[in-house]
Parts: C-alpha cells; sequence; structure tokens
C-alpha cells in the first residue's frame, strides 16, 4: 500500500506539491484495495511556499506527523523532504500501532520531535528486520539531508526489501549519531567537552 502511496506522492512532488498533513487519516484504501491520499488542504506550490503558518501565527498540519522543519517553519523553508518525514512516522505507526512522539502537551511534544530520538521500533515490534529499522530511521531522519531525498528513494528502499535485495540507506554510524546529538544539545555536549578536557 504504501509503494502505491509514494508513486502517488512523487507524481505530486514533481508537479511541486507539498502535502504538508500526511497521517494515517488521511489515507484511505478503495474497494479494489488501492490507496488514496485525501486532504490537500493544507497542500502548497514549492514556489509559492512562504511559510506553513496560518494567519494567527499557528502551525499548520498534524503535530505528531510535523517534521522538525514543519515545526521550525520560520527559520527553515520546506521542502518534498517534509512529506517524507510525515510518511516515515505513518511507517512507523503502521509496524508499531504507536506514534514515535506521545507527549501530554503540544510544546513537550514539538521539543520531541525536534530534539528526541525516536524509541527503537525493534523494542516495539520485534517483528521489524534490521533493514526495514534503518529505512523507517532514515525516513525520520531529523536532518532532512540524512533523509530519503525523494519519495521515490523511499519507495525503492521498501521495493528492495519486499524482494529481499539489500537497501540503500545504511544506519548512521557511531561518530554520526554523537555529532546528531551535539548538535541536538549544544549545550549538554558544551560542558561534556569541557568537563572531558
Amino acid at each position: 500500500l504504501l509503494l502505491s502511496l509514494l508513486s502517488a506522492l512523487a507524481h505530486a512532488h514533481a508537479r511541486d506539491v507539498i502535502h504538508r498533513d500526511i497521517k494515517p487519516g488521511n489515507i484511505m484504501v478503495s474497494e479494489a484495495g488501492d490507496p488514496i491520499l485525501l486532504d490537500f488542504g493544507l497542500a502548497k506550490d514549492q514556489e509559492d511556499l512562504e511559510a506553513s503558518m496560518t494567519e494567527t501565527g499557528g502551525l499548520m498540519g498534524t503535530p505528531a506527523y510535523m517534521s522538525p522543519e514543519q515545526i521550525a517553519a520560520k527559520r527553515v523553508r520546506m521542502d518534498h523532504r517534509t512529506d517524507v518525514y510525515s510518511l516515515g512516522v505513518t511507517l512507523f505507526e503502521c509496524l508499531t500501532v504507536t506514534r514515535p512522539f506521545e507527549k501530554p502537551t503540544r510544546d513537550a511534544l514539538y521539543n520531541a520531535i525536534m530534539t528526541e530520538a525516536p524509541p527503537d521500533i525493534r523494542q516495539l515490534n520485534r517483528s521489524v528486520s534490521k533493514d526495514l529499522k534503518v529505512v523507517v530511521e532514515t525516513a525520520m531522519a531529523k536532518n532532512r539531508d540524512d533523509r530519503y531525498q525523494t519519495a521515490l528513494e523511499l519507495a525503492e528502499d521498501l521495493r528492495r526489501l519486499r524482494e529481499i535485495e539489500p537497501i540503500a540507506a545504511r544506519p548512521a554510524s557511531a561518530l554520526k549519531k554523537l555529532t546528531r546529538w551535539a548538535q541536538r544539545n549544544p549545550m549538554v555536549a558544551t560542558l561534556t567537552s569541557l568537563l572531558f578536557v
């Protein structure tokens, strides 16, 4: 289902349309068994996308599925990779029946999406393979440059998984994980470095 959905989304992205609200509630399955992506109400042409803020200053989209750059919309210009992130969250939820980030307040949720690593998907669902874990982690990377760059790249790795072929994505090295942690926690990283020195 997700492979078909990714093909449709790639079609929209090729025309510079960003959905900005991908979530399970906006994916329906037809009687023929085909997935249909609904609710393009928040979709924007990438050329016209100034920021994803409402006139009252509130963020647009469903908080639990927003990418870090969608939350930081005033500081970062969004592109189609925000939809790739939302699809990663949707895939995580499909595999675990839980969202990667659940917090009691919206601010706490935004902070978690921006700074925390998602839980280990294999601890929530032991049937998830190591390669599938890497695919989900790559789709949900905080830094959009570390993510799949297109919906078709994600689709290709999912196809490879289905066909039992090697995937293109690779898990982050220990050094890269440490660097990402330091970028998310600059104060703690600086203090830790000073203490170590």
